[in-house]
């Protein structure tokens, strides 16, 4: 018959028979219990019930022990850091160079120098391939990168090939990433996935990164550390010294704009509806921005910008964005937006929610494309087909609107007080940055295609014609 046991009738729990009058696991009484078979007793229903209970219990516990550490982790911005980068070099923000794509480590487009009013071109030269970015100017020369894996050095007063590096990347694209120079260095991307740093005066090779990934956004140089994001969905930071990779970081979409830089964090949009804000110092995650909810846009494109304590951006359908840079977002937090947001679209809830961090919101309409400038406290945009908008910066309300009569083709360029840009005619316009009167306008030809550089006076820009100008009053 085997041994005999007492079945807890409350809790199920196999006792033994020579054991207390009490169940071992609730200590209710025993008295008046049958005994029976030890294998009939494992077979009864509480008996199964308890044995559940005893594998649930410490598995949830052991989850809700995990999820506690893990948020505890992300809430406090815990565990181990990356290794710091070796050097402080930055592409410099001074009077007469244009070291990085939007010349300031905030993407801004804006440089405090008057130009004149164009009269003459002084050089052009013809690299007989297709141009999109802008070149990057220092004391001595500009910088920039051609479809054939090229980066040229041109002299700024003659225009001339001061050196020639071939990268041996023949992409078949026209090259879409601006240098930028730090130090005694030009940092450049080639599309194929190399990141190049080379002596700005005599071309020697002193770093060379392999992405491993499509490289179409320009770099910017920040304390130390190069900042460029890939095809492969990652934004990249590299030692500026070394090229040897400090940290990555997952956006869930590829990147193609470059990022801004602020506070020890930058901001990098995907090409698909997402802003996240990073923190420089550990590579992880302070903030992350929607512009799909709502329904209100989706595609960004071009790059943020950064004044004060907001962040811009904008949408493919003509939407500027400004969100709060500061704001952090916490576990769940995103999850349970997302569930609001349906909530309201199901017509369960009656108001829309605003997203965590948005400052405003502003429909302009058109195409925009190119990615915004900030100065003067106001934020400036234009659309493809030809408008050209300033809206207040901490309000987003249009401050003025003009229609300069052709499409525009170029980022906007901020030189002193005039807003500058190219058209898809071969125009170089100046506006008023404070009224929108266009000031003048000087044709040169084929479609520019970058952002125009002010430098000392004067302009230099790209064309999707091959040729780089050189601009002057």
């Amino acid at each position: 018959m085997g041994e005999l046991v007492r079945v807890c009738a409350r809790c199920g729990h196999v006792n033994p028979m020579d054991g207390p009058d009490r169940c071992r696991n609730c200590w209710s009484a025993l008295s008046g219990v049958a005994p029976v078979p030890r294998a009939e007793g494992e077979r009864s229903p509480r008996f199964a019930s308890l044995r559940k209970r005893r594998v649930l219990l410490p598995s949830l516990l052991v989850l809700a022990v995990g999820l506690t550490v893990w948020g505890v982790l992300v809430f406090f911005d815990l565990g181990p850091n990356p290794p710091t980068a070796t050097t402080r070099a930055a592409a410099e923000v001074v009077r007469g160079v244009w070291s990085q794509v939007g010349r300031t480590a905030e993407n801004s487009g804006f440089s405090p120098e008057h130009i004149f009013v164009p009269r003459k071109i002084d050089w052009s030269y013809d690299t007989s391939e297709p141009l999109l970015a802008a070149p990057t100017v220092d004391e001595e020369r500009l910088y920039l990168t051609t479809q054939t894996g090229r980066i040229l050095a041109l002299d700024r007063g003659s225009g001339e090939v001061v050196w020639q590096y071939d990268t041996g990347h023949h992409a078949g694209f026209p090259a879409t990433a601006t240098p930028a120079v730090a130090g005694e260095l030009v940092i450049a991307p080639v599309r194929p996935g190399r990141v190049v740093g080379l002596h700005r005066r005599t071309r020697e090779v002193v770093w060379e990164t392999d992405i491993r990934a499509p490289l179409m956004a320009s770099p910017i140089v920040v304390e130390g550390s190069v900042y460029v994001g890939a095809g492969d969905e990652m934004l990249y930071a590299l030692d500026a010294a070394t090229g040897r990779e400090r940290w990555t970081f997952h956006v869930l979409d590829r990147i193609t704009a470059p990022v801004a830089y602020a506070d020890d964090a930058v901001v990098v949009v995907n090409e698909e509806s997402l802003v996240h804000i990073v923190d420089t110092n550990t590579g992880r995650k302070r903030f992350v921005y929607d512009a799909g909810a709502g329904s209100l846009g989706r595609n960004i494109r071009g790059g943020p910008a950064i004044h004060g304590e907001l962040a811009y951006f904008h949408t493919q359908g003509g939407t500027v964005w400004a969100v709060d840079r500061r704001t952090i977002t916490y576990p769940f937090e995103r999850a349970i937006a997302y569930w609001k947001t349906n909530f309201f679209l199901w017509g369960i809830t009656s108001e829309l929610p605003v997203q965590k961090g948005t400052a405003w919101i502003t429909g302009l309409g058109g195409t925009l494309m190119h990615g915004p400038a900030t100065a003067h406290d106001t934020v400036y945009a234009a659309t493809v087909e030809g408008r050209v908008w300033a809206l207040d910066a901490g309000s987003g309300e249009v401050r003025w609107s003009t229609q300069p009569g052709a499409g525009i083709s170029s980022g906007v360029t901020v030189a002193g007080d005039t807003v500058v840009l190219g058209t898809e005619d071969g125009r170089l316009l100046g506006l008023n940055a404070h009224t929108g009167e266009q000031q003048w306008d000087f044709g040169l030809g084929g479609k520019i295609s970058s952002r125009p550089v002010a430098v000392d006076g004067k302009l230099y820009l790209a064309s999707e014609d091959g040729k780089v100008y050189a601009v002057s009053g």
